[in-house]
């Protein structure tokens, strides 16, 4: 795993040798001032190049750091508080003292602050970007225990040392659930169930706009298994294209169950698939009502054998929504294939 590390302030109490001494392998060291433009510079750059980013903070620096993560990342902001830093509940979680984390876009995220020898003495929080950790993503199941990491709607991440690995697990209620304990993307533990099972997968997309699709067309290789999809924004193309009822569409509406449903068995007939995959939703800002707020999705799978479906309120703003739906769908559609 390639970490870069941003040091922003004007004197960086951490230098390369500490990340070493832990055992993680750095791909950059930016040392850089505080100010906004060399900050986003400095932060994209890191990001963009890497497996995951580390970012040291000062008091000073924190409002600008905010204001990157929000500009560059679409994170929910993270606030300033009687000079300490705090976040919103959709935004980083603060996994310690003054430590925030999160996975962005499937890529491990920790700002700290620069002089966290001297104040903190729980260096275990940087066991998620050492290669020698295994990584343990578990769909759709909320574990508390000492080997948690993170946790959103879609999954939780624990890590482990290979010592621990067993210990680790046994706090996972079905083991099945586990899609990876390498780091895997969904979208590659995805292609190594596709592959070994030899089915084929279709997609029907409305709120994701073909977000589950790109994600999963990443893999080299995925040409043999994925034979397509349709981006069914308008209830005319849902007719036209997947067969959705226009009574469903004009009861329910279409962000709902049944036209979820519909939407999975429509694709994977009119494409022979296998098995396909179908989501509708309200991605926000606007579009909510009283009963369907922003951030409700429904997500559908469905077989030969029979069909399944999702309903997830997924919080954040209209990009990290799509992104988390995205996510969802093909560990679901994974899970799905993998029980049948």
């Amino acid at each position: 795993m390639k970490i870069s590390v941003v040091c922003v302030s004007d004197i960086c109490g951490i230098d390369e040798s500490f990340f070493y001494g832990l055992g993680i392998e750095l791909f950059m060291f930016i040392k850089t001032n505080s100010r906004l433009d060399n900050i986003r510079a400095a932060i994209k750059s890191a990001f963009e190049s890497s497996d995951g980013v580390c970012v040291l903070y000062s008091q000073s620096s924190w409002p600008n750091i905010q204001k990157t993560m929000l500009m560059e990342f679409e994170r929910s902001s993270v606030f300033v508080e009687a000079k300490k830093p705090y976040v919103i509940a959709n935004g980083f979680k603060e996994i310690e003292a003054g430590i925030f984390f999160d996975n962005i876009y499937d890529k491990p995220f920790m700002i700290i602050p620069n002089d966290i020898k001297e104040n903190f003495s729980n260096l275990s929080v940087f066991d998620v970007f050492k290669p020698s950790i295994k990584r343990i993503g578990v769909f759709n199941e909320s574990i508390d225990s000492k080997y948690t990491h993170y946790k959103d709607e879609a999954e939780t991440v624990m890590i482990a040392s290979d010592a621990d690995f067993e210990d680790a697990v046994s706090f996972v209620g079905d083991r099945k659930n586990i899609y990876t304990t390498q780091g895997e993307s969904p979208q590659q533990a995805l292609y190594r169930i596709l592959k070994n099972k030899r089915v084929t997968i279709s997609t029907a997309e409305s709120c994701t706009a073909g977000l589950i699709s790109a994600f999963i067309a990443d893999v080299p290789g995925i040409s043999k298994y994925l034979k397509g999809g349709c981006v069914t924004y308008s209830n005319e193309m849902k007719m036209r294209f997947l067969g959705v009822n226009l009574n469903s569409l004009n009861t329910v509406g279409a962000v709902s169950r049944e036209v979820a449903l519909q939407m999975a068995i429509g694709v994977r007939n009119n494409s022979s698939s296998d098995f396909s995959v179908a989501v509708t939703g309200i991605a926000g800002p606007s579009g909510a009502t009283k009963d369907k707020p922003v951030g409700l999705v429904y997500i559908a799978v469905a077989s030969r054998f029979g069909a399944d479906v999702k309903e997830i309120v997924f919080k954040g703003n209209r990009r990290l929504i799509r992104h988390k739906t995205a996510k969802f769908a093909i560990l679901f559609l994974r899970d799905f294939i993998t029980r049948q």
